[in-house]
């Protein structure tokens, strides 16, 4: 049922803004996700490689087992965002 919010949740988190303003301002936020998720993964990357070999060696031969375990079928640590990676790159395709 529309209109059963007594206030509208987004122009409260963006007072004065008019309905274009707050849809460019969240197209520059999600076209700034890309820029966000690479320091945060670097970061991660830096504090997990120093107990972990993130990055297998160009010899390695991934497991033979059959089973589709991200981790064991990939020779970067690309594995562990998945999903985040698949979504930025739906962004990059969306808003160019």
């Amino acid at each position: 049922m529309p209109g059963w919010y007594p206030v509208n949740p987004i122009s409260a988190i963006f007072p004065g803004k008019s309905p274009l303003e707050l849809q460019l301002t969240w197209l520059e936020r999600i076209v700034r996700l890309s820029e966000d998720f690479n320091g945060i993964r670097a970061g991660l990357e830096q504090v997990y490689g120093q107990t972990r070999i993130l990055e297998k060696p160009d010899d390695y031969t991934v497991d033979q087992d059959y089973h589709n375990h991200l981790a064991n079928q990939t020779t970067s640590f690309d594995w562990q965002f998945t999903a985040e990676l698949f979504f930025l790159e739906k962004i990059e395709r969306e808003f160019p």
